[in-house]
């Protein structure tokens, strides 16, 4: 049977089930809200935290934000953020030729880092290429998530981007303990256990162990065709946060690394057993102590051990490329938070970091170099902010902030002005309206701009390290939306309409530089509707259309130049290979039974840069559809008071492995096909 007709009767099966209304009623109000959605008031005030520091309603937010809660994750199945991510309005997920790499709005690059994770409010990327993705960030432990699309930087250093995404870990009093396992996920598992003794005074320990099998992907790639590696996820890989609060004190502790194959030294090579490994381990803690009834000081501090490896473990050595880098970055912050003027919110502060470089640098075997340094030298970074949160009336709300940069890696006394302002009005009670600028700033990486090993004036960089010199200046992303929010009842539609434009893109132009400017328009849209108390319908639309200029147009085509054969960066058009101009999301949750859950999702997107790799040809991908299910089990009694769910879920069942186009990448690939997995969570 064609595949376009399968996909057909899949779009029409989930559209009947949707409307499907003959199942019985939930067992209590708490099981309806996590299913069909909030009353009108309550979605009206539904708090964040990412974008201002201090709590607002997700409406009132000087950006877009999104909310997942931990009911959403749980009955739609997602088990890692690439997976989430995906749903998002403005997200794109693709795998590149090392790790799953998210694109934001058109703006595609060769890693993650124009992407913040925050775990908990604290910023934890990695020091070059990170990858929190594929796991073990497996999100038994997550409360909800937090994503901010666009710039959202004024209470970060200039490390963030293209977006912000929060996971806010869960507080448990007891123990709870949850285990997973498919056909391409050996095994996951997450133990928690936590005590609550006051609002203000509790501990929590969580632990994710997770291995996955990888998948056969790169049919033109002859060192990688018919072999599974690409999405392996090897062990150990873990995920262990402990985190506590004791009245005006908080802090946490988290240890983190996922390793995987690494599919780019001699091309994949059987001869060699390359590996990639990202490693953090950190710890936060802060004190926010009320001066009076309107001042409140805020002083944070933390200490990240960071480090990643692309090495050859066991293989042979010849022409293969190593790099190691290990980092570590000492924070602090002092702020205060001013209240006493009539409905203003006014914070300042100042933020300071130390990165103690320590044993970076790179081995080029065919060149007869042995390790050669990469970047050294200790550098310090400062920043400056203050903003304003201004309600004027009960349906007008200013906000106002600037901050200002200064970072050793970066040549010369300069200082890099941030900033944003919104107008957000509530002409109607069921209806906010918001008009927002952001600017942020990116500063390169100490690799991106410090490398003295790889540059066209290095003399002993390798050939494939000598078109340009590192990145002499930082990323600039200044966004302009125009943002609706409508509520209807239970039924809540949002509509944002954006321009971007981004100075001196960072990425790997033989080695990392400048390459380029990013504008362009766009629009997303979404909604959240329920049918009746047993029935909840979701969608969202985005359409894109912006570009890339580069400024060394030799690096234009599939393939440019003999240093970039695997890199391809544009089409003829100046879109960014791997982004899609149109991406549709759309699912429902159905309760069948007073404990049983049903919730199917389809995913398409259609309009994505590719190349061809066969025939060195920019090519068009479309029409890529894929369905994804989930049947819950929830809150099943087993032994004394022992409560357990069980999720049977499935990814990409129509098995949808059609060639599709990878970010930054002279080649397509075929993505995993159908996943199925297992879940228990039980409560102890």
């Amino acid at each position: 049977m064609p595949r376009a007709w399968i996909r057909t009767g899949c779009r029409a099966l989930v559209i009947s089930l949707c409307a499907t209304v003959g199942f019985a009623q939930p067992a209590n109000d708490d099981e309806l809200h996590g299913l069909v959605g909030l009353s009108f008031e309550e979605l009206l005030q539904i708090k964040v935290t990412t974008v201002s520091r201090v709590e607002e309603r997700q409406t009132d937010t000087p950006g877009s934000v999104h909310v997942f809660t931990r009911e959403m994750i749980q009955r739609r199945g997602y088990r890692s953020l690439a997976e989430l991510l995906q749903v998002v309005p403005g997200f794109t997920v693709f795998h590149r030729d090392l790790q799953y790499v998210a694109g934001v709005r058109g703006l595609n690059a060769n890693d993650n880092a124009k992407i913040s994770l925050m775990i908990n409010g604290q910023v934890l990327n990695n020091i070059h290429e990170p990858d929190f993705l594929n796991g073990p960030i497996n999100l038994d432990n997550v409360e909800r998530v937090e994503v901010s699309v666009g710039p959202s930087s004024l209470f970060q250093p200039a490390n963030t981007l293209a977006a912000t995404v929060n996971v806010i870990t869960r507080d448990v009093s007891g123990g709870e303990l949850m285990l997973a396992t498919g056909n391409d996920l050996p095994y996951s598992g997450t133990l928690m256990i936590g005590e609550k003794w006051a609002e203000d005074k509790y501990l929590n320990f969580s632990f994710s162990l997770e291995r996955k099998d990888g998948f056969d992907a790169w049919t033109t790639r002859a060192n990688l065709a018919g072999r599974e590696l690409t999405g392996e996820l090897e062990a150990p890989s873990y995920f262990g946060i402990l985190k506590g609060r004791h009245e005006n004190w908080s802090g946490q502790a988290v240890a983190y690394r996922s390793t995987w194959p690494e599919l780019n030294i001699l091309s994949g090579s059987m001869d060699n057993d390359g590996r990639y490994t990202d490693e953090m381990y950190s710890a936060f803690v802060e004190n926010d102590r009320p001066l009076s009834d309107s001042l409140t000081s805020i002083l944070r501090a933390d200490i990240s051990y960071k480090k990643t490896t692309r090495e050859n473990m066991n293989g042979q050595a010849e022409n293969a490329v190593e790099q190691f880098l290990e980092q570590v970055v000492y924070t602090a912050e002092l702020g205060l938070r001013y209240s006493g003027f009539e409905r203003q919110v006014i914070q300042v502060g100042v933020q300071g970091s130390y990165d103690e470089n320590l044993d970076n640098y790179y081995t080029w075997y065919s060149g007869g170099t042995g390790p050669s340094p990469l970047f050294n030298n200790d550098t310090y970074a400062v920043g400056f902010y203050v903003d304003d949160l201004a309600t004027v009336t009960d349906w007008l709300k200013l906000v106002g902030g600037i901050r200002v940069d200064h970072n050793e890696r970066l040549e010369g006394d300069r200082w890099f002005p941030g900033g944003r302002a919104a107008v957000i009005v509530e002409p109607m009670g069921n209806w906010v309206s918001k008009l927002i600028f952001n600017r942020a700033v990116r500063i390169p990486t100490a690799l991106e701009a410090m490398n003295m090993g790889w540059g066209a004036s290095v003399p002993t960089s390798p050939d494939w390290a000598t078109n340009n010199d590192a990145a002499e200046e930082p990323e600039i992303l200044e966004t302009f939306e125009f943002q609706n929010i409508v509520y209807w009842g239970h039924v809540r539609v949002g509509a944002t309409l954006y321009h971007q434009e981004l100075d001196d893109f960072t990425t790997w132009f033989g080695p990392h530089g400048n390459g380029g400017d990013f504008d362009g328009n766009g629009l997303e849209l979404d909604i959240q509707a329920p049918l009746d108390e047993r029935v909840t319908i979701w969608a969202n639309a985005t359409v894109n259309d912006s570009t890339l200029s580069l400024f060394d147009p030799d690096l234009f085509g599939p393939g440019s130049g003999d240093n970039e054969a695997h890199h391809s960066y544009v089409n003829q058009s100046g879109r960014t290979v791997g982004s899609a101009g149109y991406v549709v999301n759309g699912g429902c949750e159905l309760r069948m039974t007073d404990h049983l859950v049903f919730a199917p999702t389809v995913r398409y997107f259609t309009d994505q840069v590719g190349v061809d790799a066969e025939t060195s040809r920019y090519v068009k991908l479309n029409d890529n559809v894929y369905v994804d299910a989930v049947l819950r089990w929830e809150r099943l009694k087993t032994l004394g008071d022992t409560e357990m769910d069980l999720t049977l879920s499935g990814r990409n069942i129509l098995d949808n492995r059609d060639p599709i186009g990878s970010p930054m990448n002279g080649h397509l690939y075929a993505p995993r096909g159908a996943e199925v997995v297992l879940a228990a969570s039980i409560r102890l």
